[in-house]
């Protein structure tokens, strides 16, 4: 019996090649993004996880709270000595400081190898290894952690820079960090196996950063300064309860209160699990070194991607319902001949089992595929292996459910018809229930659709909007670049002495930070308001030379330029802050960040000085050149040129040193990356949603016509034209779109508005982009429909009643 089944399949699939193909591929399509968002989901997973004993390691970090409010992944570098001499509780403690510096590698002939920046560096003891035990040493041992002037590397590092050796035979070799750290090679580490964040390559040892010009960043006796380079672990002796956790950053807390007690804001630390590292994007993990998923952004991915799996098997389902209804003469005459009804439903399930299994199959290398072509979005080290037992009983979960479903529902209709009735009138699962069903199948596919275009064109409208927003400062034409911040400022004024001979550039500036940037300072200043008032504001600080201003075009509403370190800009929103009004009454006035009185002498415009995620803050600008260049490029020049000449008179000053620079807009547009990343996956969504949603009902519409086909043809007899013809097959189908656009628009309003919360200055809403959507929406169905329509239309009405 199961031959035969078998046999009348792959008759039946041959004998419809199309709605075969559309099937096995729609669900294909939908089973390839969902095994690519799972496999990625799964390697963002586990992080940290297989180091021993991770249940009893956790990172302190800092919350502030108070004037200034905010977390950072550091603490102060006085904390770990603290821990280790008063709390017994906890076994070990490893501090480290993360760092990233230009790498040379000394040779044979007394000149240097430059290995340009190397960003995975950290400064760090022999502690670090007995809190994380993810490294093997190849060769040295943990106790040269302890030894001034020494560095240990990955296995990997050391092959970078000596190339492939026995790990013995890079004892003893030296390497020069920043021009002036000068290292040996004391011990050869393998490169991790497990999934984790700790992924430095070079491991400097603290005693050799307290004999450099690194040391004022290893006081252990410091309490008031934090950087999210300094950062620390604790193990506890065994895995604590909550009030062991408590207890340790009660302490700490307590302690740093009582040697700050003049703050006007509360530092309170934290302790976070090391499982939990991975998964805090706000907070980050490591400086250069590793990035953080955020479990938000896992789980929406991975809803996105369902839907589009759960899209896809809809569409499956619907169109083997549909094309299974054709077979009411077949089963008929098969139940006249002696066949059971069991037969006749396993007949439906095998085929459509089968061709869910073809899907399957055909998922397996478009997944390897999506991978390599989707490398940009993922991590590296992805891979998906679809021989491993959790993914084979995935996918045979999924090819036996969809089988099932999508034949279940036309074997139980047309087993149980009377083989009478069916070979007297043709009867097909086309009408009632069936109707229904597939309507409503067809409305879900392209509502969901739908809902991702518009988000879609929501999210390219707020990126635009980023984009292109006046930000209060000139960004066109301006070429930044930084100076070694190690070497003597002298040289600084050198090279902008020699840049003012080359013709093109327009202007230059020096400053210590541009208007816009990634990281930003701030301070806390004591003010006094119009009305005699006191109080204290945290201010943004921004520095630069006497012609910052002019130079980024900021606009300014009082007083006169900076003439010394004693007096500021200040923004409006810190006049405001202050409780003045009029931006000439606040001239002269002072005020007093950290015991320092400085002088207002003028007030700015507001200008983003951080991401449109952000509202404008107080801010100030302060006299410091700094070590940053800006340059303005005249608008006829020609920049490959007189970029090469800047580079010329660079490297003359900075011989060592290697020329990075970018132009300011570029590195602005760089802020909002994570949201064009967003971007190009919601339009691979949309794009994948609209195409499935496409093939079935292309599927559909091509079997409604043949289905339909000797009534279009007396309709032509008795007059109708080919326009009526299509609009007859098409307006039921435009109906359901239609109906899908109205139920999309507020789910994707919805979708839009609660995307766009993060950010302080949002698009203003455009209706054109609704209406845009709705308009593809239809016209894409419609040229779908009506091909179908339009062929059937055109068919000699004596050919269509002919036809049997």
């Amino acid at each position: 019996m199961l031959q035969n089944i078998l046999k009348l399949t792959f008759r039946n699939l041959y004998r419809n090649k199309l709605y075969t193909s559309i099937n096995v591929f729609g669900l294909a399509i939908g089973l390839t993004v969902f095994l690519t968002v799972l496999a990625y989901v799964r390697h963002e997973s586990n992080y940290n996880q297989e180091v021993s004993d991770h249940q009893r390691i956790f990172r302190l970090y800092t919350e502030f709270n108070g004037v200034f409010t905010g977390t950072n992944r550091g603490i102060s570098t006085g904390i770990p000595t603290f821990i280790r001499e008063n709390i017994a509780s906890v076994e070990e403690v490893a501090q480290f400081y993360s760092w990233g510096a230009n790498t040379k590698i000394p040779m044979g002939d007394g000149s240097l190898k430059d290995m340009d920046r190397q960003g995975a560096l950290v400064v760090t003891g022999p502690e670090l290894f007995r809190v994380i035990d993810i490294w093997e040493w190849e060769a040295g041992s943990l106790e040269s952690m302890n030894k001034s002037q020494s560095v240990a590397l990955l296995r990997s590092q050391a092959e970078k820079y000596f190339g492939a050796l026995p790990s013995a035979e890079y004892l003893g070799r030296e390497i020069v960090y920043q021009d002036s750290l000068q290292l040996e090679v004391v011990g050869i580490l393998s490169d991790p196996e497990v999934k984790t964040d700790f992924l430095f390559t070079d491991f400097i040892s603290t005693a050799s950063a307290k004999a450099s010009f690194l040391k004022s960043r290893f006081n252990d006796d410091n309490w008031d300064g934090t950087s999210s380079s300094n950062q620390a672990f604790i193990k506890f002796n065994k895995e604590p309860a909550t009030s062991d956790i408590n207890f340790v950053v009660e302490q700490v807390n307590e302690e740093r209160a009582s040697r700050n007690e003049g703050d006007t804001f509360i530092a309170n630390y934290v302790a976070q699990p090391l499982a939990e590292l991975h998964y805090n994007s706000e907070l980050g993990v490591f400086d250069g070194v590793s990035h953080a998923a955020d479990r938000d952004v896992l789980r929406n991915v991975l809803l996105i991607a369902l839907a589009i799996l759960v899209l896809a098997i809809v569409n499956f389902i619907n169109l083997e319902t549909a094309i299974g209804g054709k077979r009411g003469r077949e089963i008929g005459i098969r139940k006249v001949f002696g066949s059971h009804r069991f037969t006749v439903i396993l007949q439906f399930l095998v085929q459509s089992t089968l061709m869910a299994f073809s899907a399957i199959i055909l998922a397996v290398p478009l997944t390897k595929l999506g991978i390599n072509l989707f490398s940009e979005f993922l991590p590296d080290g992805m891979s998906f292996n679809p021989f491993a037992i959790d993914n084979v009983l995935l996918l045979l979960a999924v090819g036996f459910s969809v089988g099932l479903l999508a034949g279940f529902y036309p074997a139980l209709v047309m087993s149980s018809f009377s083989p009478v009735r069916v070979l007297k009138t043709q009867m097909t699962t086309g009408t009632g229930g069936s109707r229904f069903l597939r309507k409503g199948l067809t409305l879900f596919q392209f509502t969901f659709s739908q809902v991702l275009l518009i988000f879609t064109f929501v999210v390219f409208n707020q990126i635009d909007f980023m984009i292109n927003k006046d930000l209060g400062f000139e960004t066109e034409n301006i070429l930044i670049f930084d100076t070694p911040y190690y070497m003597e400022s002298s040289r600084a004024d050198v090279l902008q002495q020699q840049l003012n001979g080359i013709s093109g550039i327009d202007e230059m500036v020096r400053f210590g930070s541009a208007p816009i940037e990634n990281g930003w300072s701030s301070s806390i200043f004591d003010v006094v308001g119009e009305d005699g008032s006191k109080s204290q504001l945290e201010v943004f600080i921004k520095y630069g030379d006497s012609t910052y201003t002019d130079f980024f075009g900021i606009k300014q509403l009082s007083g006169r330029k900076l003439r010394n370190e004693k007096e500021i800009l200040i923004n409006r929103t810190f006049m405001k802050e202050m409780g003045y009004s009029n931006p000439i009454d606040v001239l002269d006035v002072m005020v007093d960040p950290d015991d320092d009185s400085l002088i207002v002498a003028g007030v700015v415009e507001d200008f983003h000085f951080r991401s449109l995620h952000n509202e404008i803050k107080p801010m100030a600008i302060r006299l410091e050149p700094g070590g940053t260049f800006g340059i303005m490029l005249e608008e006829q020049a020609d920049p490959e040129p007189l970029i090469g000449q800047i580079t010329d008179v660079y490297k003359e000053v900075y011989p060592d040193v290697a020329f990075n620079h970018q132009f300011y807009q570029n590195s602005i547009e760089n802020y909002y990356e994570s949201e064009k990343r967003t971007s190009k996956l919601i339009i691979a969504a949309a794009f994948i949603a609209l195409l499935i949603s496409c093939m079935g009902l292309f599927g559909l519409s091509s079997y409604m016509a043949i289905q339909r086909i000797k009534e279009i043809g007396i309709r032509k007899v008795q007059g109708a034209t080919v326009g009526n013809i299509v609009q007859l097959l098409t307006l039921d189908f435009l109906k359901l779109v239609g109906l899908a656009v109205l139920i999309a628009i507020p789910l994707a309003w919805w979708a839009g508005n609660t995307w766009m919360e993060s950010f302080a200055y949002r698009a203003p809403f455009n209706i054109s982009l609704y209406v845009l959507a709705a308009v593809i929406a239809l016209a894409i169905a419609f040229l779908t429909i009506g091909y179908h329509a339009l062929t059937a239309a055109r068919t000699n009405p004596v050919i269509s009643l002919r036809s049997e």
